[in-house]
């Protein structure tokens, strides 16, 4: 089963340029990349050799309306949803995927480890973390990573 990976950007190139580039090393990549460009002040080009579908918002709509736009443009049966500022282990796909192609299991997530800066909400991140090493069905997953099938 194909899988799409969709990632956000507005204003912030550099995050979603490391993000595509690190696809490379994953041990299970997607088959679609499409970043959703929302009215950045300088468009995002994708880092060479990266083949990302740039869909380009030519002023800011919001967060929700660049998700909602990268998901509907994917044209994979799962697609990976990941904000741009987001990094995954290499194996982090390939642990996920089998179980949202489960028949019984519609939106999949896996644990997270803030790594963030000194700020109010990465410092909340790092002591109140509520998502990370959690197995299992559980009634909450983050929205900065997930799969939807």
């Amino acid at each position: 089963m194909k899988v799409t990976l969709c990632t956000y950007t507005y204003n912030d190139a550099d995050l979603a340029g490391r993000l595509l580039a690190s696809v490379g090393q994953w041990t299970m990549r997607p088959d679609e990349i499409i970043v959703v460009d929302d009215g950045s002040s300088v468009p995002f080009q994708p880092p060479a050799g990266v083949p990302a579908r740039v869909i380009r918002h030519e002023t800011n709509r919001g967060f929700l309306a660049a998700k909602r736009h990268g998901l509907e443009s994917a044209t994979s049966p799962v697609v990976l949803s990941v904000d741009c500022d987001m990094y995954l282990c290499p194996n982090w796909l390939e642990l996920v995927f089998p179980k949202v192609v489960s028949p019984d299991v519609g939106l999949a997530g896996g644990s997270l480890i803030p790594r963030t800066g000194k700020d109010l909400v990465s410092r909340y991140l790092r002591v109140f973390d509520h998502y990370e090493r959690l197995t299992g069905e559980r009634e909450f997953i983050p929205g900065n990573v997930w799969m939807l099938r």
